[in-house]
C-alpha cells in the first residue's frame, strides 16, 4: 500500500488510485526451489541457483506476474517485493512502453528503500557504486544503453533517480511521462531538465565528489 501512495504521488495520480484492476498476481514462494520450478515451467527459463530471488514478468498486454522466494531475512524479502512489484507499476503506469533498464531499476531500488527503511540494500549499493566510480571515473560507457545494467551499477542508478527526483518532482514526472508517451528518454530528459546524458553523468557526478564522470 505504501509503495502505491508512493508511486502515485510521483507519478501524480489522486489518493487510492488503483493501476492494477485485477492484473497484477504475486507468486511468493518459501524455497528457492519451487520459486526456480516455477520459472521453468511457465516461463521456460532455467536459472542458476543463488542468482535470482525474485522476477517481475510483465506482459505486453498489461499483466504482471511477479515470482519470487522469502529467504532467510524478512526485511531483504519485503525490499524485494517493493522493488519487483513496482516494476509491475511503471510497466503498467500510462503505457506499456519499453523503460530503460538505468530508469527502471533506479526507480525501483529508490522506492524500495522508502518502502521498507529497515533494509539497507539500496544505501549499500549506492555506497559501493560511488568506490567504484572513484577508482574508474565512468559508469561503464553502456550504463544509459544497456538492456540490463550490471549489478554494481543499481547504486548509481537509484542514486540518479534520486537525485532527479530531489531537484524536482515535477520535472521528474515529465521526465517519466514522455518515455511512457512514446518520446526516447534522451529527448525526454533534455525536454524536462535541459540536460543532456553527459550533463546528467557529471551532475551525479558532483553529488558524489567526481565532477567529470563520465557515461
Amino acid at each position: 500500500d505504501k509503495m502505491n501512495e508512493l508511486l502515485g504521488k510521483a507519478f501524480g495520480f489522486p489518493p487510492g488510485h488503483n493501476i492494477w484492476r485485477g492484473k497484477a498476481v504475486i507468486v511468493a514462494f518459501t524455497t528457492e526451489a519451487a520459486f526456480l520450478e516455477f520459472e521453468r515451467k511457465f516461463y521456460d527459463r532455467i536459472e542458476v541457483p543463488g542468482k535470482y530471488m525474485g522476477l517481475a514478468h510483465c506482459h505486453g498486454d498489461g499483466i504482471v506476474i511477479v515470482s519470487c522466494y522469502r529467504g532467510d531475512d524478512p526485511n531483504f524479502f519485503g525490499s524485494l517485493l517493493v522493488h519487483e512489484t513496482s516494476h509491475g507499476y511503471m510497466h503498467r503506469y500510462r503505457s506499456t512502453a519499453h523503460i530503460p533498464s538505468w530508469v527502471n531499476e533506479g526507480i525501483a531500488d529508490w522506492i524500495a528503500m522508502l518502502v521498507v527503511p529497515t533494509c539497507k540494500e539500496t544505501q549499500t549499493r549506492q555506497k559501493l557504486a560511488t568506490l567504484q566510480l572513484r577508482q574508474t571515473r565512468t559508469l561503464g560507457g553502456q550504463f544509459f544503453q544497456a538492456e540490463n545494467i550490471e549489478n554494481w551499477q543499481y547504486g548509481a542508478a537509484s542514486a540518479m533517480i534520486q537525485l532527479m527526483i530531489k531537484a524536482s518532482p515535477e520535472q521528474f514526472k515529465l521526465f517519466f511521462n514522455g518515455i511512457k508517451d512514446g518520446l526516447t528518454w534522451q529527448d525526454s530528459l533534455q525536454r524536462a531538465y535541459g540536460l543532456t546524458p553527459e550533463q546528467l553523468s557529471q551532475a551525479y557526478g558532483q553529488s558524489i565528489g567526481i565532477p567529470l564522470l563520465v557515461p
